[in-house]
Order: C-alpha cells, then sequence, then structure tokens
C-alpha cells in the first residue's frame, strides 16, 4: 500500500531497490516480484522499503498544503511503539494465541530452527519469548479493551484457557 502511494504521489511507477517482509512468502513469487519491481526478501525482522537517494528528488504531483502539513505535523510526533527486532516473532504468535498454542517450541518450529537456537537469538537480543508473549498480550489486551470487547473474549483471543489466567496476567 506505501509503494502504491508513493507511487500516486510522484505520478511514476518507482521502483524499490529492496523489499524485505516480516512474513513468510505464501503467494507466487513472480507476481510479488512484477509487483514490487524488484527481489523480495521474506521472513525478515520488519517490513521495509528502500528507494534510491534520487527518490527523494522527485516532484509530489497534486501537491494539498493542508494534507502536507496535518502528515508533516503527525510524522514529526514520537511513534508509540518503537520497530523491535522481534516482530517476526511476534507476527508468528499472533495467529496462534486464540488457539492456545504460542509455546516457545511451536513458534521455533514454524520460524524453522530449533527451540535452542530459538532462545539463543531472542537471548543475543536481550529478551526471551515469555517476555515477547507478555508484551504482545498487554498491547492486544489494552487494544482489546479500547475496542469494547469482554473480558472472557479477551481471555479467549489472547490464548488463556480460563478467565483466572487472564485475570491473573492483567494483575501482573
Amino acid at each position: 500500500m506505501l509503494l502504491r502511494v508513493c507511487r500516486k504521489l510522484m505520478g511514476s511507477r518507482i521502483i524499490p531497490l529492496s523489499v524485505s517482509l516480516a512474513h513468510h512468502c505464501s503467494g507466487d513469487l513472480a507476481q510479488i516480484k512484477s509487483l514490487f519491481g524488484c527481489d523480495v526478501q521474506f521472513g525478515d525482522y520488519s517490513d521495509g522499503l528502500t528507494f534510491d537517494a534520487a527518490v527523494l528528488g522527485l516532484p509530489v504531483i497534486g501537491i494539498d498544503p493542508f494534507l502536507t502539513e496535518l502528515l508533516s505535523d503527525f510524522a514529526s510526533k514520537p511513534s508509540p511503539r518503537v520497530c523491535r527486532p522481534w516482530t517476526l516473532v511476534e507476527n508468528t504468535i499472533s495467529p496462534l494465541l486464540p488457539h492456545g498454542e504460542a509455546s516457545a517450541d511451536n513458534v521455533a518450529h514454524r520460524l524453522g530452527v530449533s527451540e535452542r537456537t530459538f532462545a539463543r537469538r531472542l537471548a543475543a537480543q536481550g529478551t526471551a519469548f515469555g517476555l515477547i508473549l507478555d508484551g504482545l498480550r498487554h498491547e492486544l489486551t489494552i487494544t482489546c479493551m479500547q475496542d469494547g470487547l469482554q473480558a472472557s473474549r479477551i481471555a479467549w483471543l489472547l490464548g488463556f484457557h480460563q478467565s483466572s489466567s487472564f485475570t491473573h496476567a492483567c494483575k501482573r
């Protein structure tokens, strides 16, 4: 979507130098490469587009001064969520939560590494699976509560087998 917006704003089919995506390839690689116009790296730690510096010099067509001011204000504010190197782990955990399958061994298997290698790589980044899982559940709990979901539904969505386990985790 970001690339489509950039192409629309520039009025040309700009092509990134590289594209990295946190998820794994699940479609036709040739079609994906054709869409971006370059090679795409899957299974990276985060999503990203890299452009040639010359792209920064391209004029923006149909510029809207009001929108420019609004977006400039938005872009100058600090982001509430910092991009972390373990985004791939969070992306792997998320679909497993409602099924109660978010365990270190299951996530490691899905990432194609042994549980011990997985633990070592997380330790090298200064974290552990339990900390990532708790942090992700915390963020999702806040989002779900802001959306007005009932505690029992949130507990199920986050993979807690009993509401009391969810309550205990919230107290922590």
